[in-house]
């Protein structure tokens, strides 16, 4: 690529062969973008520090990990950092709904197991995220984000009282939606989400 002057393919595509080395256990780190593709992250980050394309999709990848990897912390500082800069940036980008995903999942995550004020921070993000999958589902008929939606409904349910119910179902959708569309890695994580609140909210172990 190099040779063709595509410079800027050429660091996308570092950038997520070396996200998907991360997800193959490849590469010693989880969250940091670094290993057998990229050497040096803080390097890579220089040399195209005038490319804010690139640098934001550093950090949609860096997201998606902090999300697989259940580095919450992490990555709802990330996401909240850099809120809809991504969008603003490279508003047709394909990744964006990924994106999206991966912010909402670390904002339910903090909001389930931070307290009061903390608490109401990471759920107020964590709505504004699922208000967007509605809008997608509802109005522009995206069928990409069904199984987004339903978890996202599953996640807001299980943290407001007497809502149990509603949540179960709403994870039961999200698992049929992800299976059926062929979102193994989605199905996988809402699988997860769905353990712990059978876990940890209905106490219902054998099932969990």
């Amino acid at each position: 690529m190099k040779e063709f002057q595509r410079g800027k393919i050429l660091a996308f595509t570092q950038v997520l062969w070396q996200t998907i080395h991360n997800l193959m256990g490849k590469s010693p780190n989880t969250t940091l973008l670094q290993g057998g593709v990229i050497n040096n992250i803080d390097e890579f980050c220089t040399n195209h520090k005038d490319d804010l394309v690139v640098l934001s999709y550093v950090k949609v990848c860096q997201s998606y990990l902090c999300a697989v990897f259940r580095e919450d912390v992490l990555g709802a500082d990330i996401a909240i950092e850099k809120g809809n800069s991504f969008k603003a940036i490279n508003p047709a980008n394909p990744t964006l709904l990924w994106d999206m995903f991966a912010r909402g999942l670390c904002m339910f995550a903090m909001a389930r197991t931070s307290k009061r004020e903390r608490k109401k921070k990471y759920q107020k993000h964590a709505k504004k995220i699922l208000k967007k999958f509605e809008h997608f589902v509802v109005k522009k008929g995206n069928p990409n984000c069904l199984h987004y939606k339903a978890l996202f409904d599953a996640e807001l349910a299980a943290l407001q009282k007497g809502r149990t119910d509603e949540a179960t179902k709403s994870y039961h959708l999200a698992l049929t939606l992800s299976a059926r569309g062929g979102y193994v890695q989605d199905s996988a994580i809402v699988n997860e989400r769905y353990g712990e609140f059978l876990l940890h909210d209905l106490g219902n172990n054998e099932e969990a």
